[in-house]
């Protein structure tokens, strides 16, 4: 029966490895955080994905962890994300044989958004640069090593570039909500205004911290990477100053609202080029003559990334869809949902599909088109149009 819902009822019955899908990494000895402990102290529940072991949620819930971040702030410890750090004099080279973004334009003290590409052109992830000096720099990934080919690691490891991995011994944290500067300036003791603006990035020298400001989940977000012990230490300023702490299901909702795309979810390596997932705006021109797979990159390609919503405040609540299955436009499969959640904020189902484009007639249809997923009327939208309007 279909009624208004509570989104309680929904985010605090899911957890995280349900929203990111069926996990065939598991591994005998699973990494763990360098702040796995602080997290056991605070009651957290561990969940086994990727090969690694994260938090999936603590005892206040998904639902109030979700407006914590919405309303004020959360923090969560993404430490097992891969850090590849690149110096010397052909630093910027070896990224862009790496990156669908320039970088060589990217000041010092500013990040950049991107795909990691093969040699054929293909997504392997997604991640962001930091550009910390003029020959210093920081890739950051979405996946763990766990979760990378050896070949894929062995190969980025270029001596020459300067490549070196340099996740081991380090934690990261993200600083959520629209009072995520002002407490980070209040747990760094630093004056206010001290945190870069919008995708910039800086280093607290004294603590050996690295500062950047972007946006993952389409909240206000503050990246500190430094020394696990260090990190640690404001870890525990952060919530003793109000931060609350959150896990996978809180960040999955909030990626879903965000439209991000995920490993596992929209991809996997090697399986689509960056404009099939909406990253043609991070692909630049610029990098034509040092990516291997230019040719397959500037081909005019359609994105098969779309919206999949569903009626607004009224939801089958047992019979909510799940990733994987299809949408149907008349009698025809057009693709299959990815990442599915109940939104809070929209007051409907939302999800991010891949939907094949030869089967999608935008020209006579507008930005929507009227689909079904099993026995539920959906609307289709094009990707960067919002889904909560």
């Amino acid at each position: 029966m279909s009624r208004p819902i509570d989104p309680s009822s929904v985010l605090d019955r899911v957890s995280g490895v349900d929203l990111l899908g069926a996990d065939d990494n598991s591994v005998d000895h699973p990494r763990r955080s360098p702040l796995h402990d602080l997290h056991l102290a605070a009651s957290a529940t561990i969940v086994e994905f990727g090969g690694c072991l994260w938090v999936d949620r603590y005892r206040s819930g998904v639902s109030c962890e979700y407006r914590a971040v919405i309303e004020r702030v959360g923090v969560i410890d993404v430490s097992l994300m891969t850090q590849l750090g690149f110096e010397g004099p052909r630093a910027v080279e070896y990224l862009q044989h790496l990156f669908t973004n320039d970088v060589v334009n990217l000041a010092p003290g500013r990040m950049r958004y991107g795909a990691i590409v093969d040699d054929d052109g293909r997504v392997v992830d997604d991640g962001i640069v930091y550009r910390l000096a003029d020959d210093e720099f920081l890739l950051m990934l979405n996946l763990a090593e766990s979760q990378l080919p050896d070949s894929l690691m062995a190969q980025w490891s270029e001596p020459e570039a300067g490549c070196r991995n340099v996740t081991d011994g380090r934690a990261i944290l993200q600083v959520q909500g629209p009072e995520a500067a002002p407490l980070v300036e209040q747990a760094l003791t630093v004056e206010p205004g001290w945190v870069p603006s919008f995708f910039g990035c800086r280093r607290l020298e004294s603590e050996g911290v690295i500062v950047g400001r972007c946006g993952f989940t389409g909240t206000d977000s503050v990246e500190l990477i430094g020394p696990a012990a260090v990190i640690g230490m404001i870890w525990s300023r952060l919530v003793d100053g109000g931060a609350e702490p959150f896990g996978i299901s809180t960040i999955e909702y909030l990626r879903v609202e965000g439209g991000m795309i995920c490993h596992g979810h929209e991809f996997t390596i090697g399986s689509h080029l960056p404009a099939e997932l909406g990253l043609a705006p991070f692909v630049k021109s610029s990098v034509s003559h040092l990516v291997a797979g230019w040719s397959q990159l500037s081909q005019p390609v359609e994105p098969m990334l779309h919206w999949v919503l569903g009626p607004l405040n009224d939801i089958d609540v047992d019979h909510l869809p799940t990733n994987g299955q299809p949408v149907t436009i008349g009698e025809v499969v057009v693709g299959r949902l990815t990442s599915t959640i109940f939104s809070p904020a929209a007051s409907r189902i939302v999800a991010l599909a891949m939907l094949d484009p030869e089967l999608l007639d935008w020209s006579s249809k507008g930005n929507d088109v009227a689909a079904t997923v099993g026995s539920q009327d959906v609307t289709v939208r094009k990707y960067r149009d919002s889904p909560f309007v």
